[in-house]
């Protein structure tokens, strides 16, 4: 039992040096409205949003008012060669879809909710948001 809680305060630590070393190469994005990723829903505000390591398909995004973080798996997605956000938009209802850096592409999964809200609505508007480095 001992050796187990130790080998899980171990992995703790080295989760919370993993997610302060992030910080080297972040993108900012001050996002003027709600909006959930991968279930989580974040209120609008300044966020980081951060590679977990070279070549990592793991994003980190932290918002920069209450450091509620998340770290999401993405897909290869394509680049536009520009950084920005990108979210689907349902009425009222925002959800991040990508995140495009000059020399990746993130696409994020959709979400049960997002896909039902997706069937029962008409519309879908993509928004984009430039981020600034």
């Amino acid at each position: 039992m001992k050796i187990m809680n130790r080998m899980m305060f171990t992995l703790g630590v080295l989760t919370l040096l993993a997610a302060s070393g992030y910080a080297e190469d972040r993108m900012v994005a001050n996002v003027p409205f709600d909006f959930t990723a991968e279930g989580h829903e974040f209120a609008a505000g300044r966020y980081y949003i951060s590679q977990m390591s070279d070549g990592s398909k793991v994003l980190a995004i932290r918002n920069d008012a209450n450091n509620d973080t998340i770290f999401v798996h993405t897909f290869s997605g394509d680049s536009s060669g520009e950084t920005k956000l990108s979210f689907n938009r349902y009425g009222e209802t925002y959800f991040l879809e990508s995140v495009s850096t000059r020399d990746a592409g993130y696409e994020l999964g959709r979400s049960q909710a997002e896909k039902k809200l997706r069937a029962s609505t008409k519309g879908t508007e993509t928004i984009v948001a430039a981020l600034g480095q």
